[in-house]
């Protein structure tokens, strides 16, 4: 878990550093823009942009997992119909 809290934080600093929030002496154009909005946007990237992104690789972890699941069922089952004596035991199985 310290390794996945250690690249959130890391993604977020490189957001950061990429929309230069930290950086009060760019004051034009786009640049003040984004101090005037660097709450909100700060509050976007630790909170609301964290969780978009779990949510969806969640969603591909899931469908990543039934599938594996799905595959081991029928190379499971297809050792059973071949008579193996413990499918579970076999190479494939583990």
């Amino acid at each position: 878990m310290a390794n996945i809290e250690k690249q959130r934080e890391r993604l977020i600093n490189l957001l950061k550093e990429l929309f230069q929030l930290d950086q009060p002496e760019l004051d034009f154009g786009f640049y003040r823009i984004m101090h005037a909005k660097a709450g909100q946007v700060s509050d976007f990237l630790q909170n609301d942009l964290l969780a978009i992104i779990q949510d969806a690789f969640g969603e591909a972890d899931e469908a990543r997992i039934a599938e594996a699941k799905a595959a081991w069922e029928a190379a499971r089952q297809q050792a059973e119909d071949f008579g193996a004596p413990n499918p579970d035991e076999a190479p494939k199985g583990k």
